[in-house]
């Protein structure tokens, strides 16, 4: 049997916790309901934190030589106040395992958010909210995720591997024994992301391998990728269960059936992932 560490998993609010887009639309969660059961969840609003307020004029965001953020037609800079919105958050945020950002917002966004520029004649520039800026730079071993990732089976369910191991790897006891049977029941998972020779030389070094199996979930591997990655170890895996894109049935191995299913059989048992495909 498979028993789960509980992961904090914290949310940018305006998905599906509360109506506080700065028009108040109102957004669905990324997550489907079976997930909470397994999950501590939380919630978050940079925006109201600094004080503006829902619903709010739009945030505008300009690089002219320095970072500046603006409500149209005031000039008032609001960086400063959403900076420390953002620091008294993560104060006060715990020992967070994953991170649910608000895809392209100024304050969230994850490299996505666009940077209107007087550079370049106009051109226009991507970067990270100010809130997931701070939040990538500090020192929280989390997985950090937009919404748009979770939108797909695969997405979801490699998100969902990523926090309830790495919940799981912040539970245990700093014995090296301990350390490495974790370590191998990851086998197949580190090898389908390409991190398994990265983390196997951190064996030795607890709080930098937990940095780094964290740090291996931030890109977004995509199901081909992952399956190439499995091949070029000479791991099977059979033409249906690739086609299946289970996550769970890819993992799966005969030579260690005691190995840990990814994350809790029941989230996937009764939904299709809010019909994502």
């Amino acid at each position: 049997m498979n028993f789960f560490s509980s992961p904090l998993i914290a949310t940018s609010a305006c998905l599906g916790q509360r109506i506080c887009r700065y028009n108040q639309e109102e957004l669905d969660s990324p997550l489907p309901e079976t997930v909470l059961p397994y999950i501590q969840l939380r919630s978050f609003c940079p925006e109201e934190q600094a004080g503006l307020g829902t619903p709010r004029k739009p945030l505008q965001t300009r690089w002219d030589g320095e970072l500046s953020i603006t409500q149209p037609p005031s000039h008032k800079n609001l960086l400063p106040i959403l900076e420390q919105g953002a620091n008294e958050i993560l104060e006060t945020l715990g020992p967070v395992d994953g991170v649910i950002l608000k895809s392209k917002s100024p304050s969230c966004g994850l490299g996505d958010h666009r940077v209107a520029s007087s550079e370049g004649l106009g051109q226009t520039l991507f970067r990270s909210g100010v809130f997931a800026e701070l939040l990538c730079r500090s020192s929280k071993v989390m997985i950090p995720v937009t919404e748009k990732r979770l939108q797909t089976k695969w997405g979801l369910q490699l998100w969902l591997a990523g926090v309830f191991q790495l919940a799981q790897l912040k539970g245990l006891a700093q014995g090296l024994q301990t350390f490495e049977r974790f370590h191998q029941q990851q086998t197949r998972l580190l090898q389908g992301m390409g991190k398994l020779e990265v983390l196997s030389d951190l064996l030795g070094d607890f709080e930098e391998y937990r940095n780094q199996f964290a740090r291996a979930f931030w890109d977004d591997v995509e199901s081909s990728t992952f399956l190439k990655n499995l091949k070029s170890q000479k791991t099977c895996v059979s033409p249906e269960t690739q086609r299946s894109g289970d996550l769970r049935q890819i993992l799966w191995s005969p030579e260690q059936p005691g190995a840990n299913y990814p994350y809790p059989l029941g989230i996937f048992e009764t939904t299709s992932a809010n019909s994502n495909s």
